[in-house]
């Protein structure tokens, strides 16, 4: 995104964002991976994998100067623009993603 946010994996197939520079603004809703946290605690998120991940990197893709969060899971690779919340692109990945390396 524009701002630093902090990323991090959860055991429940899912990777919690904290942005506290949106102040509870960051868009989620209908189709979107993204899930508010508890009230109590407004500047945390929940995107939604649905599978275990197994690795995560962030880094910018092409000419845009945001960085793109990229998640693994053992069946798929996902690019996510945090900033805008939507997926650059999900692919299959038959053999597993376990390490992302950028740059």
């Amino acid at each position: 995104g524009v701002n630093p946010n902090l990323a991090c994996a959860t055991a429940a197939g899912k990777v919690f964002i904290h942005n506290p520079f949106t102040g509870g603004q960051m868009k989620s809703g209908a189709g979107s991976r993204l899930i508010t946290g508890e009230s109590n605690v407004p500047d945390l998120y929940y995107l939604n994998i649905g599978q275990q991940v197994s690795a995560m990197g962030a880094g910018c893709l092409g000419a845009d100067e945001k960085d793109t969060l990229f998640v693994g899971s053992q069946t798929h690779f996902l690019a996510y623009d945090v900033h805008n919340n939507s997926d650059l692109f999900y692919r299959e990945a038959p053999d597993g993603v376990n390490a992302i390396a950028h740059g």
